[in-house]
């Protein structure tokens, strides 16, 4: 992942060609390297806005510039690398779950882990391609999840 997010900063060196003037309160050079970052962590345009202190219509403004090219390829490369995150994020959840406390009397007494297959649908789409995965993927989900079936006792015996 560093050397993605290394990629994504050396292009946004490159966005310093972007600006036709230097402006303190505008998109600097290394204001436009702090965006590239925020975007490449929060796959989010507005949260990376909202982290260098600039407006999205701002950021969306240079994007178009003739000159930002660097930024614009810098801008794809990270957001290409925030939605990676945010599809392995998804499928960890499908396929792990998220644990949910039980409490009783105000003390946490135990926990049981919550799946839910509808969060690994959206990436197997994606990367299938298709406008829906195939029967054979849907059930492939369900039947990593499963335990196996635990034995029944031997007749007689019970």
């Amino acid at each position: 992942m560093s050397s993605k997010r290394t990629s994504a900063a050396a292009s946004a060196a490159s966005a310093r060609s972007a600006n036709r003037r230097v402006r303190q309160d505008g998109w600097t050079p290394d204001r436009q390297q702090a965006f590239i970052e925020a975007l490449a962590q929060s796959a989010c345009v507005t949260e990376a806005c909202r982290t260098v202190g600039m407006s999205k219509r701002s950021a969306y403004a240079l994007r178009t510039r003739p000159a930002a090219q660097g930024f614009r390829i810098a801008w794809d490369a990270a957001l290409d690398l925030g939605i990676r995150r945010l599809t392995d994020e998804c499928l960890s959840r499908a396929l792990n779950g998220v644990p949910v406390p039980h409490f009783y009397r105000g003390e946490q007494v135990g926990e049981h882990r919550r799946y839910d297959n509808r969060l690994a649908m959206f990436p197997l789409r994606i990367a299938s391609r298709s406008p829906m995965p195939p029967r054979s993927i849907r059930w492939s989900i369900l039947a990593i999840r499963k335990p196996p079936p635990s034995p029944s006792p031997a007749p007689g015996t019970g």
